[in-house]
């Protein structure tokens, strides 16, 4: 009934436009500055997805006379906002800090470091402790830590992190938290904010209720949301899907096991016996 009661108090429906022009309002900055609070930032940007989170992020903190380093296997939107904002970038080994620091030492002035907290691939966690050490500049995408560990798994100042709504949420949208001084700055340069429609008060008021629900959650029971399997056949009553290339690199094709709320503890035993079954 949450959502419903927050949806009755909304007379205009739609945005009608972005938020630098007719779509901005102060439901949508109250929100903002609410989900910021709920992860311990001093301020939030939201956009119309993740993807354009990081894509706008990305594309305006960095320049060509600057560098990324980033996690290999960091998702598609994370290279997309590389790429666009035209930075000499290098990727290192999945989850090696060590690998890392020895590229942070090759560069001659301080570089952007991108990680996820749970990587969308394979449900790792990155060692998030041992990165932070080694830079100021830590980006982190937590999509998949986001409405499963509380506030997420980031617990050291960053220079900016991304949450999404569309995971675990069960909405639609995404933010960038940080300082006011850099949500101010993507106002003004990250152009996925600048020239997409905000997103409708259906979908602000949705996204409210979550975050009001993530006051009430329980723990949750698994040791991340996401696990990966070799491909092979899938009983009828399950739904896993494949990751094919070029999702994953040639030869790393799996089935990606995603948990829910609404998994049955049957269910998760059927689950375990069927990956045990061929002694994996």
């Amino acid at each position: 009934m949450l959502f419903c009661e927050k949806i009755q108090r909304i007379s205009q429906l739609g945005s009608t436009g972005s938020r630098l022009l007719t779509g901005n309002s102060p439901y949508c900055e109250e929100l903002e500055s609410k989900i910021a609070a709920y992860h311990g930032e001093e301020a939030g940007l939201i956009f119309s997805s993740g993807y354009a989170a990081n894509v706008g992020l990305l594309s305006a903190i960095a320049g060509r006379d600057d560098t990324i380093l980033y996690d290999e296997n960091v998702h598609a939107s994370i290279r997309d906002g590389i790429t666009l904002s035209r930075a000499r970038n290098f990727s290192f080994r999945h989850n090696d800090a060590n690998h890392l620091e020895k590229l942070l030492k090759r560069c001659s002035r301080p570089p952007f470091v991108v990680v996820e907290s749970i990587y969308s691939t394979d449900g790792t966690r990155a060692p998030l402790d041992e990165i932070a050490k080694l830079t100021e500049r830590l980006i982190v995408d937590e999509a998949h830590a986001t409405g499963t560990y509380g506030p997420g798994l980031v617990t050291m100042p960053v220079l900016a992190r991304v949450h999404t709504f569309s995971k675990a949420l069960g909405a639609h949208g995404g933010i960038v938290l940080g300082s006011k001084q850099l949500r101010d700055f993507l106002i003004t340069t990250a152009r996925p904010f600048i020239y997409s429609t905000a997103l409708a008060r259906p979908q602000l008021a949705l996204i409210d209720s979550a975050y009001e629900l993530l006051l009430e959650q329980k723990p949750f029971p698994f040791p991340t949301p996401i696990m990966t399997i070799p491909i092979r056949d899938v009983p009828k009553d399950f739904d896993v899907r494949p990751l094919r290339y070029p999702t994953v690199r040639r030869g790393e094709e799996c089935l990606r096991i995603c948990f829910h709320t609404f998994n049955t503890q049957e269910e998760v035993k059927k689950l375990y016996e069927w990956i045990d079954c061929d002694g994996n």
